[in-house]
C-alpha cells in the first residue's frame, strides 16, 4: 500500500510540474540530438543489460520446471520461483509492454517538439494519441531491470547474511542504471522510469504477499 501511495505522489508530481521531464532530458540533449543514444559504450551496457534481464527470467522458469521434482532447487522454496515468474510475466511483459506501452500513446523525449519532433509533449497521466506503438509510458527495460533486482532479493534470501546485501546492491545497481540510460538517451522521459519501477515494485509487494514468501521453513 505504501507503494501504491508513493506512485499515485509520483503521478501528482509530475501533473503538478509537468515540465520536470522536459527539463531533466534537456540536460542530456546537445546540437545533435541525444548524442549518447548511439554512444558506443552505452550500447554495449544496454545489450548486457537486456540479455541479463532476459537470462535470470529464463533460468527462474527452468527452476521452477525443476522444482516440480525437487521442491527447494538452489535452496530456494518453489513458491519463490513461482513469484518471480509470476512477476516477469505480470509485470514487464503484461502491464508494461501489453497494456501500457500499446494503449497510452504518449511519445518519447526525441519524437516530441521539445528535442526537434513532430510529436506533442504530454504528462504521464494522460491518455493520448502522439504514439502508435512501442510507447514512452512506461519503461519496458526500466520494468525488466526493477523484476531483475527484486528477483536476484528474492533469489538471495537462502544465501549467507554476508553475500545477501552484495547480491541485492548488484540489482539495485543494474536497476538504476537501466533506467538512466532510458533517460540520458532521450528514449525515455524521467517519469516513466521512475513509475515503471513503482509499478512493477507494487505488484511485487503484492506477490510476496500473496504467495507468503515472508514465510519461514
Amino acid at each position: 500500500m505504501a507503494l501504491a501511495a508513493i506512485s499515485a505522489a509520483t503521478l501528482v508530481l509530475f501533473s503538478v510540474f509537468p515540465t520536470l521531464d522536459i527539463w531533466v532530458s534537456r540536460q542530456f540533449l546537445s546540437e545533435a540530438g541525444f548524442a549518447l543514444n548511439t554512444a558506443p559504450a552505452l550500447v554495449t551496457i544496454r545489450a548486457t543489460i537486456r540479455l541479463s534481464v532476459l537470462a535470470v527470467g529464463l533460468f527462474s522458469l527452468a527452476m521452477l520446471a525443476l522444482s516440480l521434482r525437487h521442491p527447494a532447487p538452489l535452496g530456494t522454496p518453489r513458491r519463490v520461483w513461482g513469484a518471480i515468474v509470476l512477476l516477469y510475466l505480470l509485470g514487464p511483459a503484461l502491464l508494461v509492454n501489453g497494456l501500457l506501452k500499446e494503449l497510452w500513446g504518449r511519445a518519447r523525449p526525441a519524437d516530441t517538439t521539445p528535442f526537434g519532433g513532430d510529436a506533442t509533449f504530454t504528462p504521464p497521466y494522460v491518455v493520448t494519441d502522439q504514439c502508435a506503438t512501442n510507447c514512452s509510458f512506461v519503461s519496458g527495460e526500466a520494468a525488466g531491470a526493477t523484476a531483475l533486482a527484486i528477483s536476484l532479493a528474492w533469489m538471495a534470501r537462502p544465501l549467507p547474511s554476508r553475500l545477501r546485501l552484495p547480491v541485492a546492491t548488484l540489482g539495485v545497481t543494474v536497476a538504476v542504471l537501466a533506467a538512466t540510460l532510458r533517460v540520458i538517451k532521450g528514449r525515455h522521459f524521467l517519469s516513466d522510469v521512475i513509475l515503471a519501477a513503482l509499478f512493477v515494485g507494487t505488484l511485487a509487494a503484492a506477490i510476496a504477499c500473496l504467495m507468503r514468501l515472508d514465510r519461514r521453513r
